[in-house]
């Protein structure tokens, strides 16, 4: 009689991955033999559950930098990502908006209690509730009123933020979307962030990218951190992507606002 093999349960098979995946997890150092086991074992599970295309782990320790990289840094290249690969840092791009804010609060330039009317520089009136006006206070506290999104066709998949242009805003706030009266309540919102970093722009009379390179990642060392302009209208998305690739960019790069994804290195990230 033969005996029943037991089917391997989820974990086991999670396991049986995980360790043919650390065979391609990068260390840039690995001067600690049991950080080097702990975090790689570590991030081998999250990328496998995670199921994201590229993932990186910078780990500070006693003054020392290890950073890993699991996945690749485009489809089939087989190229692991490391310290130097570009990822996009999401709303980690908040922080950066509003210092921007508060550094020209310092200088005079604009004011907390600034209407957005009056600093966006649009050919939109922008929407009131119950007497109250939004001001960049509100917008940098996520209590503008404005929803979370602002409404917009989807971009393409390899290209989804394409559709976030001026003209989509200035609709939004024509529209009339507040879900609340400005400084009543709180509510992220990505939409809000987007137009207080253009309204920002439009106060120092420069593009944002060079107003946050100029006044955050200059002055604190981010020499790598970016955000990329937008594609030139002669190049292709095809074309655009090889370029990414081969400068060793895990996702497409677009420019945004106040409330979206730059691109930096777990270089600048682990200083």
């Amino acid at each position: 009689m033969s005996r029943s093999r037991r089917p391997r349960t989820p974990m086991r098979i999670l396991a049986v991955m995980a360790m043919g995946v650390i065979l391609f997890a990068t260390s840039a150092r690995s001067d600690d033999k049991l950080l080097e086991e702990t975090v790689g074992f570590a991030g081998t599970v999250l990328f496998l559950q995670s199921q994201v295309p590229a993932l990186v782990i910078g780990v500070v320790r006693d003054g020392k930098t290890d950073v890993f990289g699991f996945g690749e840094t485009s489809d089939g290249s087989s190229t692991p990502p490391d310290r130097h690969t570009m990822l996009r840092v999401g709303s980690l791009t908040k922080a950066f908006t509003g210092q921007v804010l508060a550094s020209l609060v310092t200088d005079g330039t604009v004011k907390f209690t600034d209407r957005l009317q009056d600093r966006i520089g649009w050919n939109v009136t922008i929407p009131i509730r119950d007497g109250h006006q939004i001001t960049l206070i509100d917008l940098v506290t996520h209590s503008s009123g404005l929803p979370r999104e602002v409404e917009r066709e989807s971009g393409p998949s390899d290209d989804p933020f394409s559709t976030l242009a001026p003209e989509a805003y200035r609709k939004g706030l024509a529209s009339d979307p507040l879900v609340f009266a400005p400084g009543t309540g709180a509510l992220y919102s990505n939409f809000g962030f987007d137009v207080l970093s253009a309204a920002l722009s439009h106060a120092a009379g420069k593009p944002y990218d060079d107003l946050l390179k100029e006044r955050i990642l200059d002055p604190v060392g981010l020499n790598d951190t970016m955000l990329p302009r937008r594609t030139p209208p002669r190049e292709t998305a095809a074309v655009a992507r090889r370029r990414r690739r081969k400068k060793g960019s895990a996702f497409p790069l677009r420019k945004h606002s106040g409330g979206r994804p730059p691109g930096c290195p777990l270089r600048d990230r682990c200083r």
